[in-house]
């Protein structure tokens, strides 16, 4: 069993982080209650010297005291993928590159930028070149975006993104 270790921490020396990634108040002692963020990543709230409450990740603020601090220009990579475990052992300190090369290797890495999957070959496309091709041809003839939307079983936003070409906008008819 690792032993818990606790460190002042340098944005706010009212608190300390222990290298399991529990934050406490050092005046009372009260471990505070942490919060998970939507992108996974556990935060808290502390209180700053002027009475504002400023939130904090935890996984940042144990990197900071336990592995080096957090230069400029790097990320604090979870070596388990676990957002919500913010031990000290978890976390390295690395590059932009140096964590999608891990998430890479992982096969866990998802492109999101201009080289992702498009049309088709994306795994949230629910359309086909035939179905965007049917759509633009339907409204072309005066079928309502609404009337396309239930019989393609997407949103009227989506055909109306599909008839301006907003996606995509790279299909044209052979």
């Amino acid at each position: 069993m690792i032993e818990e270790r606790w460190q002042t921490i340098s944005v706010n020396d009212a608190y300390e982080v222990s290298n399991l990634g529990r934050v406490r108040r050092i005046e009372s002692g009260r471990i505070l209650m942490s919060q998970p963020r939507r992108n996974g990543y556990i935060s808290v709230s502390l209180v700053m010297r002027d009475g504002c409450q400023k939130r904090f990740y935890v996984h940042r603020l144990v990197a900071i005291e336990f592995c080096g601090g957090i230069p400029p220009g790097m990320e604090v990579n979870h070596l388990n993928f676990c957002r919500h475990d913010n031990r000290a052992e978890n976390l390295e300190v690395v590059t932009r590159l140096q964590n999608t090369a891990h998430s890479k290797r992982a096969g866990k890495f998802v492109d999101i930028g201009k080289n992702s999957p498009r049309g088709e070959q994306s795994p949230h496309s629910k359309l086909t070149l035939d179905d965007v091709l049917t759509i633009r041809k339907l409204s072309e003839q005066g079928v309502r975006r609404r009337m396309l939307a239930e019989q393609f079983s997407v949103s009227k936003q989506q055909i109306k993104n599909v008839v301006l070409r907003r996606s995509w906008a790279d299909a044209w008819p052979a």
